[in-house]
C-alpha cells in the first residue's frame, strides 16, 4: 500500500476509534448517535455471519494459548489454524490435556466466509476485513498468509464492484455506503502493515467513495436519509455528531489532498470552496441541488438551501424511494425520509414501502423497481434542472420528475404521470412535527414546527387536486407517530401533471403561501409566475424541448413583474417574456445564465455559443466568462468571433 494511503487509512482509523480495539470505524458512529441497533440490527445472515466469526475468533484464541503452551514445552504446531499432527500417542496426549482440539476452527470459517462472501455487497468487505484480521492475529500457523492473501484479494475485487464509479455504494443506503467503506479503509490499514499496495484502481474507487460522502452531506454535516438508514434528526437546536466531517470527509481530505473536501469537513474554515454548488453523481443516480457554501470563515454554511433527488437504481438494503425528494434549508431537516428501524418487524416493513417516502403514489398498487432515465442536468449561477424518469415505475405508468432550482431561494417540481387505464395519482410528502397547516382552497400544506425553519409545499393545481392527511409513524430514538405526511392527489385520470412549489422560509418567519399563477404556453410547456416575498419569478419547463431534450428557464424580477434582475435557460434557443426577447440563439443554451446590477450586466455560459444574443437593457458593460467588455444597443453577441 502507499505510504500516503497507509497513512490516510491509519488516520482514518484514530479518528473515528474513540475506544481502543473497535475495528470498523462505523461502530464508532452507532455509538456516537446512541444508535447501537446499527452493528445489532442487520439482517438475520449478517447476524448468523458475525456470531460464526467471533464463535471462531474465541476458539482461536483457545488455539493462541495452546500454542504457547506447546511452544513452551518444547512442541510446535505442525500446521496453522490448528492443524493435528499425525503423531498418534502425542496428539492423543495433547487432546486429553485440552492443548488440541478435535475441530479445524480456521479451516471451517474459511468455509464459512466463502459462502457467505459469494454473496458480495457490504457482507463480502466485511468478511474480508474479518478475515485478514484473524490471520493477523494468528501469524504462527503458516498458512495464515494465504487466508490473508485471500482475504486481502477478496477485499479489492468486492470493492471494484461495490462502488459505482462515481462514487456511490450500489446498496442505495447511507449507512451501508459508510458501513462498506468504513471495512475497506479497516483493511487497507491492516494490508498497509505487511506492505501490500492497494491497486491504482482501487485508490481511485476509495477517492471517490470519499468524495461521494463529503458532496452527500447536509449543511449540518448530517448524512442524508435513504434506504435502511438511520432517520435524519430534524429536531431544531441540537448537538449533532460531526462524525462524518470529522471521520470521511476528512479522512478523503487529507489522503487525497483534497482542499475541496477539507473546505467541506472544516465547514468552510479552511480549505479551498467547492467549484460547484450543485453536485452530481451520474451512476449512482444522486443529485444535490445545493444554494451554496456559505461566506467568509464559513459564516451562513448551515443555512444553506439544499435538495436531494434519489433517481439511481433500486438495490440491498434499498427502499421504494425512487425519484425521491428530500430537503433542508436554514439549518435543518425539512422535507424528510423515515429511514429504518428494527429488521423483521412491521415498522420496518412499512418504512420500505413508498407510502414512506416523497415519491409518486398510485393507488395503492407496489412501486417496481426499473433503471432510471437521466433526461437532463443543468446547473448555473441562476437555475439548476434535473430531469429523470423511469417507465414502468408502476404496473403500466410511467414517471417523470423534473426539479427546478430557483436559485438560493426555492424550488419547483414539474411531475408528470401517465398510465394505460385511469388511476388516482399522488404526490407525497413527509413534513416535521408537529403539524401540518394545510389549506385546500389554496392546494398548500405548511409545516409549522415552533422555533425553527419550516417549508412551504404549494400545488399550482390548486381546484384539480385532492389533500389528504395522516400521521406517519418512523424511529428517532424512539417510535414517534406524529409526522405529518400530506398527498396531493389527482383522480380517475389516465395522465396527470402536477406543478409544485416548495418554498422553505427561516425561524421568525412564515409564508403561508405565494401567489401562484398559469401562463399560456404552447405544446407540452408549462410556465408558471411566481410572486415571492422578494420579488416575482417566471419559471418555465417543457418537457418535449426540441431535439436537445427538455428545457427550463427562470425569470427573476422586481416586485413589479417586469424589472428584470436575472435569468437563467437551460435547453432553450430562446427566451421571450412579455413580448420582449430576452436572449436567442440558434443552438440550445444548456445553462446560460444572466445577471443584471445596476450598470453591468454579466454572463456565463460553459460552452460559448457565437450566436447567442443577450438583451443588454439598458446596460453598457458587460462581464462575459469573467471578461469584462464594452456593449451598447438593445441586445449584444457575448461571444461573437472578433
Amino acid at each position: 500500500m502507499h505510504a500516503a494511503a497507509r497513512e490516510g487509512a491509519q488516520l482514518a482509523g484514530r479518528q473515528r476509534h474513540p475506544r481502543p480495539g473497535l475495528e470498523l470505524p462505523f461502530l464508532a458512529l452507532a455509538q456516537r448517535v446512541e444508535v447501537h441497533r446499527c452493528a445489532q440490527q442487520v439482517e438475520l445472515q449478517r447476524r448468523r455471519l458475525a456470531w460464526r466469526l467471533a464463535r471462531r475468533l474465541d476458539e482461536g484464541h483457545r488455539l493462541s494459548r495452546a500454542a504457547g503452551q506447546q511452544a513452551a514445552a518444547g512442541d510446535q504446531p505442525a500446521h496453522h489454524f490448528g492443524q493435528q499432527r499425525r503423531a498418534g500417542g502425542a496428539r492423543v496426549e495433547r487432546r486429553r490435556a485440552g492443548l488440541e482440539p478435535p475441530l479445524q476452527p480456521g479451516h471451517v470459517m474459511v468455509l464459512e466466509i466463502g459462502a457467505d462472501a459469494g454473496q458480495g455487497g457490504n457482507h463480502a468487505n466485511a468478511v474480508a476485513e474479518a478475515l485478514m484480521k484473524f490471520a493477523e492475529r494468528f501469524p504462527m500457523y503458516a498458512e495464515s498468509k494465504v487466508w490473508f492473501s485471500r482475504g486481502f484479494e477478496l477485499l479489492v475485487n468486492n470493492s471494484l464492484k461495490l462502488f459505482w464509479p462515481d462514487g456511490g455504494c450500489v446498496e442505495p443506503a447511507m449507512n451501508y455506503h459508510g458501513f462498506s467503506l468504513a471495512n475497506l479503509m479497516a483493511g487497507l490499514e491492516t494490508a498497509g502493515r505487511f506492505g501490500l499496495d492497494a491497486p491504482p484502481d482501487l485508490m481511485r474507487v476509495v477517492e471517490a467513495a470519499h468524495a461521494y460522502t463529503a458532496y452527500m452531506l447536509k449543511p449540518d454535516g448530517q448524512i442524508p436519509t435513504y434506504g435502511d438508514t438511520d432517520c435524519e434528526d430534524f429536531r431544531p437546536g441540537i448537538q449533532k455528531w460531526q462524525g462524518w466531517r470529522n471521520g470521511e470527509t476528512m479522512t478523503g481530505a487529507k489522503l487525497f489532498n483534497r482542499k475541496d473536501l477539507l473546505f467541506i469537513a472544516t465547514a468552510g474554515r479552511e480549505g479551498e470552496r467547492p467549484a460547484e454548488d450543485s453536485y452530481c453523481f451520474p451512476d449512482t443516480g444522486h443529485y444535490i441541488l445545493r444554494s451554496g457554501w456559505g461566506g467568509p470563515g464559513g459564516t451562513g454554511f448551515e443555512d444553506e438551501r439544499w435538495l436531494f433527488l434519489r433517481a439511481g437504481r433500486f438495490g440491498s438494503h434499498g427502499h421504494d424511494d425512487l425519484n425521491m425528494v428530500t430537503l433542508y434549508a436554514y439549518g435543518r431537516p425539512l422535507l424528510i425520509d423515515p429511514g429504518r428501524t428494527e429488521y423483521g418487524t412491521e415498522l420496518m416493513f412499512e418504512l420500505t414501502r413508498n407510502r414512506s417516502h416523497n415519491v409518486l403514489l398510485v393507488d395503492d398498487l407496489m412501486m417496481q423497481h426499473p433503471a432510471p432515465r437521466l433526461n437532463a442536468w443543468v446547473t448555473s449561477p441562476v437555475m439548476d434542472l434535473v430531469d429523470n424518469s423511469y417507465t414502468d415505475l408502476y404496473p403500466g405508468v410511467e414517471h417523470r420528475r423534473a426539479v427546478v432550482f430557483v436559485r438560493p431561494d426555492y424550488y419547483v417540481l414539474f411531475d408528470g404521470a401517465s398510465g394505460d387505464k385511469e388511476h388516482n395519482y399522488g404526490l407525497n410528502f413527509w413534513l416535521t412535527p408537529p403539524d401540518a397547516a394545510i389549506d385546500p382552497a389554496r392546494g398548500t400544506a405548511r409545516s409549522t414546527t415552533p422555533d425553527a425553519a419550516n417549508v412551504l409545499v404549494q400545488s399550482a393545481d390548486a381546484g384539480k387536486i385532492r389533500l389528504a392527511s395522516r400521521k406517519g409513524t418512523l424511529d428517532l430514538r424512539g417510535i414517534r407517530d406524529d409526522i405529518p405526511v400530506v398527498t396531493f392527489w389527482r383522480d380517475g385520470v389516465k395522465a396527470a401533471r402536477f406543478a409544485t412549489i416548495l418554498y422553505p422560509f427561516p425561524a421568525g418567519k412564515t409564508v403561508e403561501s405565494l401567489d401562484v399563477r398559469d401562463l399560456p404556453a404552447s405544446g407540452e410547456e408549462r410556465v408558471l409566475r411566481i410572486a415571492t416575498p422578494s420579488g416575482v419569478d417566471y419559471v418555465g419547463y417543457d418537457p418535449a424541448g426540441g431535439e436537445e431534450g427538455p428545457s427550463a428557464w427562470v425569470v427573476r424580477s422586481a416586485r413589479d413583474g417586469r424589472t428584470v434582475r436575472a435569468f437563467g435557460v437551460a435547453g432553450a434557443r430562446k427566451l421571450d417574456l412579455q413580448g420582449r426577447v430576452l436572449a436567442s440563439a440558434d443552438k440550445a443554451l444548456k445553462g446560460l445564465s444572466v445577471e443584471y446590477g445596476r450598470d453591468t450586466v454579466t454572463v456565463s455560459l460553459r460552452q460559448p455559443e457565437p450566436s447567442l444574443r443577450v438583451a443588454t437593457l439598458g446596460r453598457r458593460k458587460a462581464v462575459v466568462n469573467g471578461r469584462e467588455m464594452s456593449v451598447s444597443g438593445a441586445t449584444f453577441a457575448p461571444f461573437a468571433a472578433k
